[in-house]
């Protein structure tokens, strides 16, 4: 795993498909712009709330973000997903 730092340059975008949601971000790195997903399965509401995917998928362009990142055979997952700039 990698840490990656740098500054949300897209919105987040989330796709649902059956029980998994994905949330996927464009994060401006100094090896430049890079996207990453962050999966959950969708068994409750309740779980996604205070979760890294919540996390993830309420930040916004221009936010700071601090997080591991793993790549897969899908692209490259998020791990302890930190945003900076609003302290959560």
């Amino acid at each position: 795993m990698k840490k990656i730092t740098g500054k949300l340059i897209s919105t987040p975008v989330v796709l649902k498909d059956g029980y998994t949601a994905i949330v996927l971000i464009m994060v401006e790195t100094q090896k430049g712009c890079q996207e990453f997903y962050k999966d959950s399965t969708i068994t409750e509401v309740a779980k996604l709330i205070n979760s890294d995917f919540s996390k993830v998928a309420l930040s916004t362009i221009g936010d700071i973000v601090e997080f591991d990142a793993e790549t897969t055979s899908s692209g490259k997952r998020i791990w302890h997903f930190k945003n900076v700039t609003h302290n959560f």
